[in-house]
């Protein structure tokens, strides 16, 4: 087929001419050397301030070649020089194969004298060709001699090996996630909420593998966090530092700033300074998450034991380029430094901050893409005559083509007539978007048709297809084309959605279908849920009565307060829990009398869950029935509810309760007895702290230490005065900071 069309036109003339190439990675190269500047003059801020300046700087990357279509330009005589120092686009001659012996050279004459109709025909004897054409088509490799081509083919080469690379990473993390499991037992579910809400992340999938190297994790739309079987042996501790840690990755949207990074580092394979920019990336977003991490409470000492194990018994990761592993053993000394330093839980970038970060790096960047080389002078006629140099080519810099000479007796082919601009064809318009296709398949005859459809447009969530989804809830005859919209719906995440899917709950006969409706309208979060989702309280199904009290905890209306009470006496269990959870997220204290009467459920998981909520309200007329609960015969409950004490508001004394959980048998619980009692921070406390900072545990200890510190006056000083002689170097350099800040 012409040799394929002459291997694509040349490729496409060499990917619009090297040096427009070489314009693109320069610029790239300054872009890449601002952030540099700037992130040294940041490096006392955040470490989300500097991510977000690298990951401006990978994304400007990937935009520079659109700088050519943007209408503001302005022009650097310097970089005229460069242009012109690499600009290897050869000169436009004419090609061999139609070169003639020439006899009698003369000037063409103009292409009026040659009548169209009348040109004879010529033997071919009479045509005496330096090149005859072959019989048969070979293939032409001529055009592989422009070193512009050739310079394409290597980045087209390169280009292909790393996609290809990222495609196989991603396949073998999709075999594990579905190879792997999902935690087993109340413990992990409760450990995830409680992460969940200490992050402020969104939902992610949790998942155990036999094949991952250490905790990572996966997943742009929807995100998976896989950690490897050890997790089943580690400490409550370690389990909910590294879910903080994955799940801020999820909060911060990491994920997709790492795929930007891995399609530039594609892109730009064989430019040194994208690999630095990428590298910094990832240490940057590690650090940032560190420092949300530490800003929700963790232990910085604890949650540096924590990645530094990680970090020395997990393998190296095989997910690195398409997954966020929790530790890795590059820069990790300088990660721990950041995480120990005394300001790391603060160290949390604001909104206004990052705008001004954003701008201070935007400024310079765009000046740079805009910045064109001096336009270059085309001779005129006369140079042409003096010099005896054809003119220069003001777009191209190739010399002009002359026209052709004939050769004695030749009759030179007659061109086209040229096509006047006003007869060009129209450049065609982009065919219907994705969702236009999608929605002209949501009424195929066919349900699994229908069903992909319904699926794909909730992955595009695009407002536009919400009213095809909402007329397929009510209509379509397929039950799991109907929950596919209801799920969609939900992702798209539109209030517009809100009044086809309460009309949808009251109607809809499956129950997996109303669990989706449910969940939906959870997701969307419209007060005008509350009273259709307060009727649904009643459904028969279980399943859906689960779905509608969480749905009803999203809302953050206190509204649904009288219709999420009831349910805490539910005859299923897991509706009763996510009764109680919903109820502590809305903080209302008219659901106080319930959930302390909730404290005395049969199951452990209820009671637990009543008494976060009761230390969400921070009433203190929830102080009886969280003394009760200290008492609790499962420590979960009592670690809980001394927890919950230590939230209450306004408390004068003391509570007894606190000063019999000091001496639990459970070391949690006399940990968070002592932190308890420090939030109190009133003297009656210090004689039952004494005995704490002579406990064979060590966390225990410190949070004694830390709480007479809190409390303060003479005989906290006392006793952290005899602490400077502890056998542990940690209590010591506790009891001496504590005593430094005292007056």
């Amino acid at each position: 087929m012409s040799t394929t069309i002459t291997a694509i036109s040349s490729l496409l003339d060499a990917l619009g001419r090297v040096p427009f190439i070489t314009g693109v990675l320069t610029k790239g190269s300054l872009i890449v050397l601002v952030a540099v500047g700037l992130t040294r003059l940041l490096a006392r801020s955040p470490a989300a301030a500097r991510h977000l300046v690298w990951s401006l700087s990978v994304a400007g990357l990937l935009l520079l070649p659109a700088t050519r279509v943007v209408p503001w330009r302005f022009e650097l005589a310097g970089l005229a020089t460069v242009r012109d120092a690499f600009d290897v686009t050869p000169a436009r001659t004419l090609p061999a194969s139609t070169t003639r012996r020439v006899d009698d050279v003369r000037a063409t004459p103009p292409r009026n004298e040659i009548a169209a109709p009348n040109v004879p025909t010529i033997p071919a004897a009479a045509v005496d060709l330096t090149t005859q054409a072959p019989a048969t088509a070979r293939f032409d490799v001529r055009w592989l001699r422009d070193p512009a081509v050739l310079l394409v083919l290597a980045w087209l080469g390169g280009t292909l090996w790393m996609f290809g690379r990222l495609a196989v990473g991603v396949l073998n993390v999709r075999r594990m996630v579905r190879e792997s499991v999902s935690p087993d037992g109340a413990e992990w579910d409760a450990l995830v909420r409680s992460a969940r809400r200490a992050i402020g992340a969104r939902p992610a999938r949790i998942v155990i593998s036999p094949r991952a190297a250490m905790p990572f994790t996966f997943g742009l739309v929807r995100p998976v966090i896989v950690l490897p079987e050890s997790a089943e042996s580690w400490t409550v501790e370690r389990r909910r530092s590294v879910l903080l840690h994955e799940l801020a990755h999820v909060r911060r949207r990491d994920l997709l700033t790492n795929a930007v990074v891995q399609l530039a580092c594609a892109v730009y394979w064989f430019h040194p300074l994208v690999r630095l920019a990428a590298r910094r990336v990832r240490i940057e977003a590690e650090r940032a998450c560190d420092a949300l991490v530490l800003a929700a409470g963790t232990r910085a000492s604890d949650y540096a034991g924590d990645l530094l194990e990680i970090a020395r018994t997990m393998r190296s990761s095989a997910t690195a380029a398409v997954a966020l592993a929790v530790a890795r053993r590059s820069d990790f000394e300088g990660r721990l430094l950041a995480i120990l330093a005394p300001d790391s839980g603060r160290n949390v970038l604001t909104a206004a901050r990052a705008a001004l970060v954003a701008l201070s790096f935007a400024a310079p960047a765009a000046a740079i893409a805009a910045a064109v080389p001096a336009t270059r002078v085309t001779p005129n006629a006369s140079t042409e005559s003096a010099t005896g140099q054809a003119p220069m080519s003001r777009d191209t810099g190739a010399a002009k083509v002359e026209p052709p000479v004939r050769a004695k007796g030749v009759i030179p082919p007659i061109d086209p007539p040229a096509t006047p601009q006003s007869q060009a064809p129209a450049q065609g318009r982009s065919g219907d978007t994705a969702v236009s296709a999608l929605l002209s398949v949501v009424t195929d005859e066919n349900e699994s048709v229908r069903l992909a459809a319904v699926q794909a447009l909730g992955e595009l969530q695009d407002p536009r297809a919400i009213d095809a989804l909402v007329q397929a809830l009510k209509t379509d005859t397929d039950a799991r084309v109907r929950e596919a919209a209801a799920e969609a719906l939900g992702q798209i995440d539109n209030p517009r959605a809100v009044p086809g899917l309460i009309a949808a709950l009251a109607s809809e006969k499956v129950p997996a279908v109303r669990e989706k409706i449910a969940a939906a309208l959870g997701e969307i979060g419209d007060a005008r849920a509350v009273e259709p989702l307060g009727a649904a309280v009643r459904d028969p199904e279980a399943q859906v009565r689960r779905e509608v009290v969480q749905a009803l905890g999203q809302l953050e209306s206190r509204a649904a307060v009288p219709m999420l009470i009831p349910a805490l006496k539910d005859s299923d269990v897991e509706t009763r829990r996510h009764a109680a959870e919903a109820l502590g997220q809305l903080e209302s204290p008219d659901a106080l009398d319930a959930l302390a009467a909730a404290t005395k459920d049969a199951d452990a998981e209820v009671r637990k869950e009543a008494v976060e909520a009761l230390g969400q309200i921070q009433d203190k007329k929830a102080l009886a029935a969280l003394s009760a609960a200290v008492r609790d015969s499962e420590v979960e409950v009592r670690r809980a509810a001394v927890e919950a004490i230590g939230q209450l508001e306004g408390l004068g004394s003391v509570p007894p309760a606190l000063l019999e959980a000091v001496r639990d048998a459970d070391r949690d619980v006399r940990k968070e007895a002592a932190e308890a009692l420090g939030q109190i921070e009133n003297e009656e406390a210090v004689p039952a702290l004494i005995p704490l900072t002579r406990d064979t545990n060590a966390d225990v200890k410190r949070a004694a230490v830390e709480a007479l510190a809190n409390i303060g006056g003479a005989k906290s000083v006392e006793v952290m005065a005899a602490l400077l002689k502890d056998e542990d170097p940690e209590i010591r350099k506790l009891a001496a900071q504590a005593l430094g800040k005292r007056r």
